[in-house]
C-alpha cells in the first residue's frame, strides 16, 4: 500500500485560498440507467459478513432487484470519452461517497490495465461531498512537476444503489452518474485553480464565510464568475451579489451535481458544496481551457 500526502498545502496558501497549477482542459460527463440485478456470485455472503461486523443487515430484497451500473463500467465509460478528447492520461483520480455494490471488482485497478499507459490511479472516499474537492487537490499535486503534455483524470462518481442503512440516507444519490475532467498544468504566467476547503463549519459560519471566500476569488481574479453551489451550501444575498450569476444544483446526485453542471460552461467558474453532517466546506474556482 502506497500513502500520499500534499508537501506544499502551508507554501501555496495566500488568505483563504490556495492555487493550484491546473485548468480543466476537458470533460465528460454520463448517466447511467442501469445493466439490471447484480448476480449473486457470493456477493450475499460478502455483504453479509460486512454488515453484521457493524450490528446492521443489509436487504437482499434490493440487491435481487436493483438496476446496478458498477463503478468500473461507469468510470471506463467516461475516462474512454475523455482520451478521445486529450493524448493520454498518466494519473487517475477517482472520488466518491457512496461504495461500490458491485464489490467484485475494483474500478481504480481495473483502469490501471484498461487505459493506455497503466496510468497510476488514486481513489478518495468517505468524504462525503468533500472528496472530488480532496481529490482535485492530489490530482494538482502530482501535476506540479509534470511536462506540459501530461493529463491526469478526475473522476466523480455517484451510485444509488446502498442496500444497508446508512446516516443520511435522505442524500443518497437518485442515480449512477459519472463525471469526468482531464487536468492539465499550467504554463508560466497562467491562472490556475483556486481552492478553499475547510473543516469543523457549523451552518452559521458556512454562511458568513461562502461570501468571504468569494469575495477573495473576485478581488484576485477580477473574474465575474458562475456560482454552481450543491444542494446543502448557505448561498445568502452577499454570496448571490458577488456572482454574475447563481446555479443551485437540483436534488437527485449527491456528489456528481455542481461537477456536471460546471462542466457545461465555458467561462469563470465557482464550485462550492457544503456538508452539514461532517461540517466541511469546499469552494474552488477555475477558468477552464476547453
Amino acid at each position: 500500500m502506497f500513502t500520499t500526502v500534499a508537501p506544499r498545502l502551508a507554501a501555496d496558501r495566500a488568505g483563504l485560498l490556495r492555487e493550484l497549477p491546473v485548468r480543466p482542459a476537458a470533460t465528460a460527463a454520463r448517466t447511467f440507467p442501469g445493466q439490471g440485478p447484480i448476480e449473486d456470485d457470493g456477493l450475499d455472503r460478502y455483504l453479509c459478513d460486512m454488515v453484521t461486523g457493524y450490528g446492521q443487515s443489509y436487504d437482499r430484497e434490493l440487491l435481487a432487484r436493483a438496476q446496478v451500473t458498477s463503478y468500473t463500467t461507469m468510470a471506463s465509460t467516461v475516462v474512454a470519452e475523455l482520451t478521445r478528447r486529450v493524448r493520454g492520461l498518466q494519473r487517475i483520480v477517482l472520488a466518491f461517497a457512496t461504495p461500490d455494490i458491485d464489490s467484485r471488482a475494483s474500478a481504480g485497478c481495473y483502469l490501471v490495465e484498461a487505459v493506455p499507459g497503466r496510468p497510476t490511479v488514486f481513489c478518495v472516499s468517505d468524504q462525503g461531498v468533500t472528496a472530488p474537492f480532496t481529490a482535485l487537490r492530489l490530482a494538482a499535486d502530482h501535476l506540479r512537476d509534470a511536462g506540459p503534455d501530461d493529463r491526469t483524470g478526475l473522476l466523480v462518481l455517484d451510485q444509488r444503489n446502498v442496500p444497508w442503512e446508512v446516516d443520511g440516507s435522505e442524500r443518497l444519490p437518485a442515480e449512477d452518474v459519472a463525471v469526468a475532467y482531464a487536468l492539465r498544468p499550467t504554463v508560466p504566467g497562467e491562472a490556475g485553480t483556486l481552492l478553499a476547503q475547510r473543516t469543523e463549519v457549523s451552518p452559521a459560519a458556512a454562511s458568513a464565510l461562502l461570501p468571504e471566500i468569494l469575495r477573495e476569488i473576485a478581488d484576485r481574479t477580477q473574474w465575474r464568475f458562475d456560482l454552481v453551489a450543491g444542494l446543502d451550501v448557505p448561498v445568502t444575498a452577499d454570496a448571490t451579489l458577488l456572482a454574475e450569476r447563481v446555479r443551485r444544483v437540483a436534488p437527485g446526485p449527491l456528489c456528481t451535481g455542481i461537477w456536471a453542471s460546471a462542466g457545461e460552461l465555458a467561462g469563470p467558474t465557482v464550485l462550492a458544496e457544503y456538508d452539514p453532517r461532517l461540517r466541511y466546506l469546499s469552494v474552488a474556482a477555475w477558468d477552464p481551457a476547453w
